[in-house]
């Protein structure tokens, strides 16, 4: 009985950590992919590649399959923002838009 609540206190001692260190991880995400940096969308999406593959390296002993979902969608939701805000000018956006193949009147 002792044995599971020690169990138990481990699992949740666990789960807290990971949330904390989840805080830490969208906090670096937040600096890497800041909007007012000036650097190019390849150079963010490689130090970010760096800063990730590691981040992941760390949490692969744990089955943490929709936390990893979750993260993923934010920090591609923050990519999304990161190009969005280099394309300052409508018709940047609008021909940008274009290229990647979304109709002439979706894209205005």
């Amino acid at each position: 009985m002792i044995e599971r609540e020690a169990e138990a206190k481990d699992g949740a001692d666990l789960f807290e950590r990971v949330l904390e260190r989840d805080n830490l991880n969208k906090a670096k995400v937040r600096e890497l992919t800041r909007r007012n940096q000036g650097n190019s969308v390849e150079w963010m999406l490689y130090k970010l590649r760096q800063y990730t593959v590691g981040w992941l390296g760390y949490y692969a002993i744990a089955d943490m399959k929709k936390f990893m979902q979750n993260t993923n969608e934010w920090i591609r939701r923050k990519i999304r923002t990161y190009v969005w805000k280099q394309w300052k000018r409508v018709r940047t956006r609008f021909a940008r838009l274009q290229l990647l193949g979304i109709p002439k009147g979706k894209a205005y």
